[in-house]
């Protein structure tokens, strides 16, 4: 629960200051699309990528290369979610660009989540 917690808590920071902060857009919109995207980022993106890619067996994965990969997964995951959430707002302005903006900035504090991740929550080497 402490990872969940923690998760919402960067990924609400993010998205506040680049799409409240910049954009303009409602902190309650900001709040909303920071708990969609870290439930459904933290199933798919941590628990199934993340953890999956450290669970092959057959070969070594060394933690940068799981890591990345759970990153970009992320971002990718991070991207639609807002794209769409904005979008149904009806935002003016660049969209993708705002998108694209925050799901890197979320990448970048994915990469470090997922050092905690491994330190202290999936431990399963």
């Amino acid at each position: 629960m402490k990872a969940i917690v923690l998760k919402f808590l960067m990924t609400a920071a993010i998205l506040g200051v680049i799409l409240t902060g910049i954009c303009g857009v409602a902190f309650k919109i900001t709040l909303l699309i920071s708990g969609v995207l870290t439930i459904t980022a933290y199933i798919f993106g941590d628990l199934i990528v993340f953890q999956g890619v450290g669970k092959d067996y057959k070969r070594y994965v060394h933690p940068a290369q799981r890591n990345a990969v759970a990153a970009v997964s992320d971002a990718i995951i991070a991207f639609f979610i807002i794209w769409l959430m904005i979008r149904t707002q009806f935002m003016s302005g660049d969209i993708l660009a705002v998108s694209l903006s925050s799901a890197a900035s979320i990448a970048a504090g994915e990469w470090f989540f997922h050092k905690y991740l491994d330190k202290h929550v999936l431990v399963f080497y």
